[in-house]
């Protein structure tokens, strides 16, 4: 009897164990490209405006963004979330300073699910 009640304990112990650890999904990550804006001097640069664009031709005419424009905050920092899978051209300006002769395009799709992050910088 003495044995018989030792097993139901620890059957007992090992049904409630076994029923307590649920199998808490992953969350889903949103697709987001999230960029940063510094200087030549490796600087973040706050309040830089920053437009995508779906192609070559609306972005170097300054046309159809995707997207109503975003400001960077005080870490240089903005993000896009949510957004298609797709290649995204990028137009970063603030006063004079732009990223015309540098990083222009997130070079093919972004990956669904992830954040993508890329680093622009402005002269």
């Amino acid at each position: 009897m003495r044995q018989t009640l030792i097993s139901l304990t620890v059957l007992f112990f090992l049904t409630s164990v076994f029923f307590s650890c649920k199998d808490e999904p992953d969350p889903v990550v949103k697709t987001t490209l999230k960029i940063t804006v510094k200087n030549q001097q490796s600087q973040a640069i706050d309040s830089a405006e920053v437009l995508l664009f779906a192609n070559g031709e609306d972005w170097s005419n300054k046309r159809n963004a995707l997207f109503p424009a975003k400001f960077t905050d005080n870490n240089g920092e903005v993000s896009y979330v949510d957004i298609d899978t797709t290649e995204y051209w990028i137009n970063v300006e603030k006063g004079n300073l732009n990223n015309w002769f540098t990083t222009t395009k997130t070079n093919g799709a972004i990956p669904a699910n992830k954040v993508t992050e890329l680093t622009i910088i402005i002269k």
